[in-house]
């Protein structure tokens, strides 16, 4: 069964992706996630219309992530028609994957906290 959002993306491109993935990149900034380096492209976890990337935080954590290969803004909604993302290879609607990505890659240490 597939559940709402997790079916292939139509018409999706590696191109749309790669501008999709900035905005994504983007979006966990704002949320305090913290990149050690640029999104990696990850093809052998492509399918489906959504393309793999591996993201490392400063913190060292490793989060492997398929973007749909649509605009961002055709990924904010919640319906049964808007693709998900893919974080671990977990489906969340676009907020929550974002929520989710800087909290796993925020640095803890700025918060008094020390990273082993």
């Amino acid at each position: 069964m597939i559940n709402p959002g997790e079916g292939a993306v139509a018409d999706a491109t590696v191109e749309v992706a790669e501008d999709t993935i900035a905005d994504f990149v983007a979006a966990v900034a704002e949320r305090g996630g913290q990149l050690a380096g640029a999104p990696v492209r990850d093809p052998e976890h492509d399918g489906d219309g959504r393309y793999g990337y591996t993201l490392v935080g400063v913190n060292g954590r490793i989060v492997r992530t398929r973007i749909p290969g649509a605009p961002a803004a055709s990924l904010l909604g919640l319906s049964s028609q808007v693709p998900c993302v893919y974080v671990d290879d977990l489906a969340w609607w676009w907020r929550d994957a974002v929520t989710q990505t800087a909290a796993s890659i925020a640095d803890r240490r700025s918060e008094g906290s020390e990273v082993a």
